[in-house]
């Protein structure tokens, strides 16, 4: 589970959640919130954390799977962790539904370096704190579908947001 706020919000209703972030400041303010379950953990870390029959990385969360081959390995290992029916609830966007040149350029920059075209190098900063750089993943459904190819995981349903923005129902096979 990630996402602080998904994580008090499916406490609120009974659900039993564990949820992580990287950030030990946003875990921080997790407990102070109320939220009972969450730890200081990268997504690309996950393994020991139990048996779970829901992912949810809403908020754009399923671009920290980074890049491709990151990606793969994180479904993979998710894969592992889950039972039989299990669902991955993946939010991200579409990056060729943006219409910005700028977008435009820079994804073709990116293909050039054998990147994935929605793959954005980035980092958080709020007023002192900043954060590491890392890679941040969007791509089109079908780009979607060839990652999640060999992982466990296929594209059940899509729902669509505005601009390019979407929500992936990915199930276990």
């Amino acid at each position: 589970m990630w996402g602080r706020a998904g994580v008090l919000y499916l406490q609120g209703r009974g659900f039993d959640v564990h949820g992580i972030d990287n950030s030990p400041l946003a875990i921080d303010t997790c407990h102070r919130r109320g939220a009972s379950s969450v730890e200081v953990m990268s997504i690309t870390k996950l393994s020991g954390l139990g048996t779970f029959d829901t992912f949810v990385m809403l908020g754009g969360n399923f671009g920290l799977l980074g890049d491709r081959t990151q990606a793969r390995r994180s479904l993979r290992e998710m894969h592992s962790m889950s039972g039989g029916g299990a669902r991955v609830v993946a939010a991200t966007r579409d990056p060729y539904r943006s219409g910005d040149p700028d977008d435009a350029t820079y994804m073709r920059d990116n293909l050039k370096r054998g990147r994935m075209a929605g793959q954005y190098r980035i980092r958080v900063r709020y007023r002192n704190y900043c954060g590491r750089w890392f890679d941040h993943l969007t791509m089109s459904t079908e780009e979607m579908s060839v990652v999640l190819r060999g992982t466990g995981w296929e594209l059940a349903r899509i729902l669509d947001g505005p601009t390019g923005r979407y929500v992936a129902i990915l199930e276990k096979r």
